[in-house]
């Protein structure tokens, strides 16, 4: 089945997630991955594989594919970014942050998610949520043309 949405295929944007798998370069991979092995990860996920699986997904009813069985988010990626993104946008068009550029604002949020793995991580094995937080991103960058409920806003930083 097919949704009838577009998408972006965008190589600045796996580059920005993942980039080269450098340690000495910022991306959303590095920022979390950082946080997962901070409380215990070690096996770090293949990207090149998430990417491929969320290439074959796009438009269909397993979109985000999300290979953990167990753990598995109560709410689609993408109606929680629906829902959420006016909230985000308006955080970010603040007065404080109304200048960040686009990046650090991605990279703010990576490193937020990257908490979030730390907290939960008596709960939620880090490497599980790591593999959820790559596979959603990779998935929701993807996407274009985010309803707030009242108009469609630009999803790419």
């Amino acid at each position: 089945m097919k949704s009838g949405e577009e998408y972006i295929f965008s190589e600045l944007a796996n580059q920005l997630i993942a980039g080269q798998f450098g340690a000495d370069q910022l991306t959303v991979y590095s920022i979390v991955s950082g946080h997962a092995r901070k409380v215990g990860a070690q096996r770090m996920p293949d990207v090149t594989d998430i990417i491929k699986r969320t290439a074959a997904a796009i438009g269909s009813a397993d979109f985000p594919a999300l290979s953990v069985a167990q753990h598995r988010p109560r709410e689609n990626a993408r109606v929680a970014l629906n829902r959420w993104w006016s909230i985000i946008s308006r955080m970010f068009d603040s007065p404080e942050l109304r200048d960040l550029n686009p990046f650090y604002r991605t990279f703010s949020l990576a490193t937020a998610t990257g908490e979030l793995i730390e907290a939960v991580s008596g709960v939620l094995d880090p490497e599980v949520a790591l593999v959820l937080v790559l596979e959603t991103a990779i998935a929701m960058s993807k996407v274009t043309g985010i309803r707030d409920g009242t108009s469609s806003v630009s999803a790419s930083p």
